[in-house]
């Protein structure tokens, strides 16, 4: 019944074979129809070679039978071959641990000292190299892919020499050693000339050529290295290598101002990847296909690919809960503001920015579980590991009681002695562990007060404050509508209800909160220059981030922030008389936020001068959280406010 339910899973799976290729149609049909397990198994491999352009879904399936019959074929090479095949699979999935986990136990089978060995531990070997270059420690794969390297000239095991060569070509690359990487790139090329068996490295070479040319724009040499990746990966009829062969080519039309070619290239590129990859309607591809809309100025293109991506994102996250990766999704909405932004579609921006705000803050509670989940497994192995070192203690104890009974006696009063004296020191570890814990209990319930009392404080504005303002716009405009007027105090009577709204939300926003970072803080501001941009139509205002180190701030030094700048917006604003405002946030190993305005300058600006409650507020929340403050004038004319963390 188990085989007969493989067989059924394969004969599903070849229904699909249109979709791929004639080469995984072919060695699909020869496992189907073979009976003997020898043969079969020969042939499954020859099918799990081809792991990068199969149908990603029915991956496992082959790999799991290549695994099962190669148990039965008592035979260490057909182990090997079917567990290369299963980490190729978890490669495929995203499963890194799976991967590096077989990988180490296949390597601890293997004898690298064994000469009849030495290609499979080389295979091996490659790996365990892929492993630690998917977790970025090019340093230990540097290391072990150069001792595979010597193993595999030894040997004269080219093909593998050929491999290594070109993964140091991509490690030299990724460190943005240039001339390292052509010279590894020069070497394969060397090796492999006009050796059809060198097929497969020389199309992953020819796209790694491309790319280096690419980078360097020297895009006639990349145009004739991808061309001959392309032509070679047809020959292979590798999809996952054409696939990336058509990434590079929109690249290089894109990169030398060519965006219909970068468009076409895309699309192509897309093709072959929902060929093995099925769905990509929230995927790294349709991300950058929309943002290179966005760069052709194709902002209703862009807009529908964005909002595509999103539904299908929400819809993901209520089947799946939170195991989605939300930093595409963000990137998805930062797309999606950009567009609107450039369309002039402000309120749709706004909703935009909001979302963004609202990610980050589901990105932070998601770290911290993980963060608390990776230590809890941490503990819980260091856990089962001195359970295993304190059985092991009991059963060398019992073996020396029982080898020793001569010397019994001798060693029981030593013991005596000795555990008297670690009762002693236990007492009073004890004693002062206990007094350490009281201490730290009592700080602790002073900050859970102070904690408390914080969130008091914004739900009682939220209930009460929240309440009251809220019903105070509503009975002005209702006021407003019914009077049909414009004078002066009831249509400043409604602007004052509305920033109150505002206000309000600004300081319920940073009170609710445990820290914020400097990114949040300059997402809020934009929210706040929007809401701005609607009733001073003829001021411009730019906000110019550089946030290279996103610092954390407690919730009461973030409102003040936010306050001083808002207070400098509004200042500028009302009294400046410019057309133009900007708001720089710039924070690297300290972080600093400017206010620039083009108006007459610091002799006739209010919020300059000493007797101002505006200015004097500002001073009084930078005193406060120990920052820098400072007017300084602008030549020819304007104004720069300028608040820091440093003197």
């Amino acid at each position: 019944m188990k085989r007969l339910f493989i067989l059924i899973l394969l004969l599903l799976s070849t229904a699909t074979a249109n979709a791929q290729t004639e080469r995984i149609a072919s060695l699909k049909q020869a496992v189907i129809s073979e009976s003997d397990p020898v043969k079969r198994f020969d042939n499954i491999l020859q099918l799990l070679d081809e792991h990068e352009s199969i149908y990603k879904d029915s991956l496992p399936v082959y790999a799991q039978e290549a695994f099962i019959m190669a148990k039965g074929l008592h035979s260490k090479k057909a182990i090997v071959n079917a567990g290369i095949a299963r980490i190729n699979n978890f490669y495929r999935h995203d499963m890194l641990d799976n991967a590096n986990k077989l990988t180490d136990s296949l390597l601890a089978f293997v004898d690298s000292n064994n000469v009849a060995e030495q290609e499979m531990y080389v295979q091996l070997a490659l790996q365990k190299v892929n492993g630690y270059a998917a977790g970025t420690n090019y340093e230990a794969a540097t290391g072990l892919i150069f001792k595979v390297l010597a193993i595999a000239e030894r040997i004269k095991d080219t093909v593998a020499q050929a491999k290594c060569m070109n993964t140091l070509a991509v490690f030299a690359y990724n460190m943005n050693k240039l001339d390292d990487d052509i010279l590894w790139c020069r070497r394969v090329q060397a090796l492999c000339r006009d050796k059809e068996r060198f097929l497969r490295v020389q199309a992953y070479n020819y796209i790694n050529l491309a790319t280096h040319f690419a980078w360097k724009e020297q895009y006639d040499s990349a145009n004739l290295y991808v061309n001959a990746a392309i032509t070679a990966s047809e020959r292979l009829q590798n999809l996952y290598y054409l696939a990336n062969a058509y990434l590079w080519v929109c690249n290089i039309h894109k990169w030398s101002g060519d965006m219909p070619g970068a468009e076409q290239a895309m699309l192509k590129a897309m093709d072959y990847r929902r060929k093995t990859e099925g769905n990509l309607t929230f995927s790294n591809e349709q991300l950058a296909l929309a943002n290179l809309y966005v760069s052709e100025k194709q902002y209703q293109k862009a807009i529908d690919l964005y909002t595509q991506g999103i539904s299908y994102a929400y819809d993901s996250i209520k089947a799946r809960g939170n195991a989605f990766d939300y930093d595409i999704l963000q990137y998805y909405y930062v797309g999606l503001a950009r567009s609107y932004q450039a369309t002039g579609n402000h309120d749709l921006y706004e909703n935009a920015l909001e979302h963004i705000i609202t990610l980050k803050d589901t990105l932070t509670q998601l770290n911290s579980a993980r963060a608390i989940a990776d230590m809890q497994t941490k503990y819980e192995v260091q856990l089962k590991d001195n359970t295993i070192i304190r059985q092991k203690l009991d059963i060398t104890q019992k073996n020396v009681l029982f080898y020793g009974s001569l010397i019994v006696l001798a060693l029981s009063l030593i013991i005596a002695w000795l555990l008297f004296r670690n009762y002693s020191r236990r007492q009073k570890m004890q004693f002062y562990l206990a007094r350490e814990e009281e201490q730290r209990k009592a700080a602790w319930a002073v900050k859970e007060a102070q904690e408390k009392e914080r969130k008091r404080i914004a739900a009682d504005l939220h209930d009460n404050m929240g309440s009251y303002a809220a019903s105070i716009k509503a009975n002005v405009e209702e006021l407003m509508s019914q009077v049909q007027t414009t004078a002066p105090a009831i249509n400043s009577l409604n602007e004052n209800s509305q920033q109150m709204v505002a206000l309000l939300g600004d300081t319920i926003w940073a009170l609710n909160k445990e820290e914020l970072s400097l990114s949040a803080i300059s997402d809020r501001i934009k929210v706040f220059l929007q809401r701005l941009r609607k009733n001073y139509p003829q001021i411009e205002f730019n906000v110019d981030e550089r946030i290279t180190n996103d610092i954390k701030l407690p919730p009461v030094q973030a409102y003040h922030l936010f306050m001083i700048v808002q207070e400098a917006v509004n200042n500028a604003v009302r009294h400046s008389r410019g057309t133009e405002i900007q708001v720089a946030i710039v924070s690297e190993y300290n972080w600093s936020i400017t206010v620039t305005d083009n108006g007459i300058g610091m002799s006739n600006s209010s919020g300059t001068t000493d007797g101002g409650n505006g200015s004097h507020n500002m001073r009084t929340r930078a005193a406060e959280a120990g920052w820098q403050l400072s007017w300084e004038p602008i030549t020819p004319t304007g104004t720069k406010v300028l608040v820091s963390n440093t003197n």
